[in-house]
């Protein structure tokens, strides 16, 4: 498997990685204002679709991309929900078949077989599905789409931390091109904005800052390693996807990348408020998420520990007596155990 790989999100460099709620806000009010996603024109649309992508350990760009909230719950794409199964260093699946007929697909945990999922088109018959415009034109990709959001459900359902669904899955009004992506927008259920005044579009006279202008500013931004050329992090952080092919930066990703670029530089210069008085004692919430979980088991993996009773004697050797299950961790005994795991590694 591929869990060798992982490491805990807040340890990506080079790429966006929000550290706080305030992080979080900037690059939504900068997504919103870009145009460029049409069920996100808010900022609340947007952090919404973002905190959700946190939630299964994978970045903002991506979240907004392949992430789609239909009658107020979140849905993915198909090639979303695929990756992150082969990224959790614990489950994979391989295509058995795949026609115009149906789709087979076996599932693995830990390399062993756990089951198979087989979609067909007398399923989808059966289901009402054919009717959808989607199935007409790609009807492969469809049967692909069932088969793994069923699989996924079956028998990796702690990844996603319950049930996962693709946006058709939810309203069966909603057509897909072959990457999965929703074509009509418009289908999805958004919630109004109130007061109107509220809604974040962008200034229309707004203009891109000049190449030069950028290029300076991303000078000063601060990294956690070496810096990489300007294009090159541009295209890694999901900024302006493509850019190594000789295609030009456009107006609304130069926008983008100034406001994130001055977020950056705020929050690193930003000083901690001098406190009057002593703080009071930090009391940290018992708990941490679905993807944080799913990290950790991976990395005991890559570090060859894949029993649960020497998972949970390591983790007492690192936290105390009582701290064996991820149940009773706080995010500063997540980080703890993440750093000697990579120590082991």
């Amino acid at each position: 498997m591929h869990g060798d790989n992982l490491r805990p999100i807040q340890r990506v460099t080079n790429q966006i990685v929000p550290q706080n709620i305030s992080d979080l806000e900037r690059l939504a009010t900068a997504f919103a204002a870009s145009g460029m996603f049409k069920d996100a024109r808010t900022m609340g649309q947007a952090l919404v679709k973002m905190m959700a992508g946190q939630e299964f350990g994978i970045g903002p760009y991506a979240a907004m991309t392949g992430i789609y909230i239909v009658d107020g719950k979140p849905t993915m794409a198909a090639t979303t929900i695929g990756g992150i199964i082969k990224k959790s260093g614990k489950y994979d699946y391989k295509i058995v078949t795949l026609d115009d007929t149906q789709c087979s697909l076996d599932f693995y945990e830990h390399g062993e077989k756990v089951g198979n999922s087989t979609f067909t088109m007398s399923d989808a018959a059966k289901a009402g599905l054919t009717a959808n415009a989607t199935y007409k034109k790609y009807p492969r990709n469809m049967l692909l789409s069932r088969a793994l959001t069923n699989g996924a459900r079956w028998y990796t359902p702690d990844v996603f931390g319950g049930a996962v669904y693709t946006p058709d899955e939810i309203n069966q009004t909603i057509e897909l091109n072959a990457r999965g992506e929703v074509v009509n927008v418009e289908a999805l259920t958004v919630a109004p904005v109130s007061p109107p005044q509220a809604e974040i579009v962008a200034p229309p006279e707004r203009k891109p800052i000049t190449n030069v202008a950028l290029k300076a500013l991303y000078e000063s931004a601060p990294f956690d390693s070496d810096k990489p050329k300007l294009g090159a992090w541009l295209e890694s952080s999901g900024i302006a996807p493509g850019l190594s092919s000789g295609r030009k930066l456009t107006a609304q990703e130069s926008i983008v990348a100034e406001d994130t670029l001055r977020a950056m530089i705020e929050n690193a210069n930003a000083a901690p408020p001098e406190p009057d008085e002593a703080p009071l004692p930090v009391v940290e919430k018992v708990g941490i998420s679905a993807g944080q979980r799913m990290r950790i088991m991976a990395m005991f993996n890559s570090a060859g520990i894949t029993d649960d009773h020497d998972r949970h004697a390591y983790a007492e050797r690192i936290l105390g007596k009582g701290k064996g299950s991820t149940k009773t961790w706080t995010e500063s005994d997540y980080a703890r155990v993440s750093d000697a795991l990579e120590g082991k590694a």
